[in-house]
């Protein structure tokens, strides 16, 4: 299992535990133990890069979002402030492992995400969507689902293709 997965189930799971007991323990607690339980499943995924980055990634945005999404509280509106703050504290904390792993980082990435996650949420509900209405129309919804699913598509690619051409930080 991905190191990334196993991280989650592992959070999951202590996060379930604590709240049988009657407590509420905070993320970066959690998190914490899950690390723990990983490396003692899986000791040698501490070499693995999906290991570091979803670590790093969740720390940083955990122990981040929420001053970042204060301090733009009165500037953008909260969802906004709050994809902004998941953004920034996820690349702020990684940062150094990806400039170090790939040579090259990307801050607009950030700004990126903005457009990206919301469109890409759309789309994978308007596949999923489809395919159930595809199914019980047998096929007849194919007609409008397939170009509205390929306009998403062509938007996802185009600004992906946008944000990509931007320069980033490079070694």
């Amino acid at each position: 299992m991905a190191p990334s997965l196993l991280r989650a189930a592992a959070m999951a799971a202590l996060a379930q535990a604590g709240r049988l007991r009657g407590e509420r323990p905070r993320g970066i607690e959690v998190l914490a133990a899950a690390a723990i339980v990983v490396l003692i499943l899986e000791p040698s995924a501490t070499t693995a890069l999906s290991f570091q980055l979803s670590f790093l990634a969740l720390a940083g945005i955990l122990l981040l979002c929420p001053r970042i999404t204060l301090h733009l509280s009165g500037m953008l509106p909260p969802a906004l402030g709050g994809a902004l703050g998941v953004a920034v504290g996820a690349q702020l904390f990684t940062f150094p492992l990806v400039l170090h792993s790939f040579g090259a980082v990307r801050p607009v990435g950030a700004v990126a995400g903005l457009l990206l996650i919301p469109l890409t949420a759309l789309f994978l509900l308007g596949g999923a969507l489809a395919t159930v209405v595809d199914a019980v129309s047998g096929g007849a919804s194919r007609a409008v689902s397939e170009p509205l699913l390929g306009v998403l598509y062509s938007a996802l690619v185009g600004i992906n293709r946008m944000f990509g051409a931007v320069p980033g930080i490079e070694l």
